[in-house]
């Protein structure tokens, strides 16, 4: 399937049904879709933020988490793993389409019966994905407090350091004393 029959099929006429009901802002721009298409039900399709991925990460030094706890970007140390789409707990047939800052790339998976390597290296493509827009999220967080940052000495590279950069900002809006 091409990326404009995925477009026509499903993602431009969700698109328009939510723009009448008036629940799409005015503007709404796509960065990222999941279609989910369980067997004998309509597809389901998410957009941007209203996607969530069942992840294995890596938290970082110190921090221990138990199952369900928010967890806060300055507490992850890296995102290994996303879990393909489920409904009522298994497994469903997907295409996640994202915007990579160059162009539109998909992953997709219509037999979720097969769960072996291949839904592995599924889930470490869209886990690459998610630590791209971790990434994205510490450069706007490192942007906006860039100035603070340079007060203490640091000129980080946010792209590079999303981990530490995080923890350090955090620690700086909480206006704890940094050591290091």
């Amino acid at each position: 399937m091409k990326f404009e029959e995925l477009l026509a099929e499903w993602v431009e006429p969700e698109v328009i049904r939510r723009k009448s009901e008036g629940s799409l802002p005015k503007d709404f721009k796509m960065y990222r879709c999941l279609i989910k298409l369980p067997k004998e039900q309509p597809p389901i399709i998410e957009f941007n933020d209203e996607i969530s991925w069942r992840l294995t990460i890596k938290l970082a030094p110190g921090v221990s988490k138990r199952e369900g706890e928010i967890i806060l970007l300055h507490e992850v140390e890296a995102i290994e793993y996303a879990s393909p789409p489920e409904i009522e707990g298994k497994p469903v047939a997907f295409v996640y389409l994202y915007w990579d800052g160059h162009s539109y790339q998909a992953i997709f998976d219509f037999d979720p019966s097969n769960s072996g390597q291949e839904s592995s290296s599924l889930g470490k493509m869209i886990a690459e994905d998610i630590r791209a827009l971790s990434q994205e999220r510490a450069i706007h967080i490192y942007d906006t407090t860039q100035a603070q940052l340079q007060k203490l000495g640091l000129w980080a590279i946010p792209a590079l350091l999303p981990y530490p950069l995080a923890k350090i900002i955090n620690h700086l809006k909480l206006r704890r004393t940094l050591c290091f």
